[in-house]
């Protein structure tokens, strides 16, 4: 039975991972899979897989031979740059771990041999995934500058809240203080100090 690894990720803190990682144990359970670590991240995949804090010990988990296996969702949740990808590829494959791709109903190694066609299939999809991200962040683009200059206002509203953290905030008041009093989330209060400096 081969130690496999469920990793699911998605991009957002709003957004969940269960239907990915409900599917994969699904997948894990047909192919008789022992699962040894489920890994939920939620980051952005434009950042190298093991650059990301997680992402780190599942390079740990290969190098030291604890993991044969490595079941994703989708191969976008390795990341949606080609070159990243292309090389978590490559190290798996000098470490001899699989790589279960569910949609795509791919594996890395057959028989004990890479797959050259899921390889083939494997980039081609990372390569998509690039590309429709490259092509959201251009229409987004797009949209800001077409609203920019119909005159609407881009970036956080200033208004009674805002104003009310950032002198909460110049005043020595702590961010967590500050959301508590004004229910602003936490990253737009950081950045709101940050930019008081």
């Amino acid at each position: 039975m081969k130690n496999s690894i469920i990793y699911t990720r998605v991009s957002t803190k709003e957004q969940s991972t269960v239907r990915q990682l409900n599917e994969l144990l699904d997948l894990t359970k047909r192919d008789g899979a022992n699962v040894v670590n489920v890994i939920k991240e939620k980051i952005s995949g434009t950042k190298a897989l093991f650059k990301r804090k997680l992402g780190s010990e599942i390079e740990g988990m290969v190098v030291n031979k604890k993991v044969d296996c490595i079941y994703v969702h989708e191969i976008s949740r390795l990341g949606r740059n080609v070159a990243d990808v292309a090389n978590t590829i490559e190290f798996l494959i000098k470490h001899e771990c699989n790589l279960r791709v569910m949609d795509a109903g791919l594996s890395l190694f057959r028989d004990g041999e890479v797959d050259i066609s899921a390889r083939m299939v494997i980039n081609v999809l990372v390569s998509l995934a690039q590309n429709e991200r490259d092509l959201l962040s251009k229409r987004t683009k797009s949209g800001l500058k077409i609203a920019k200059a119909k005159g609407s206002q881009i970036g956080a509203v200033t208004t009674g809240a805002g104003k009310e953290a950032r002198k909460l905030l110049s005043s020595g008041v702590s961010v967590m203080d500050t959301h508590a009093k004004t229910g602003i989330n936490l990253s737009h209060l950081y950045k709101i100090k940050r930019g008081l400096k």
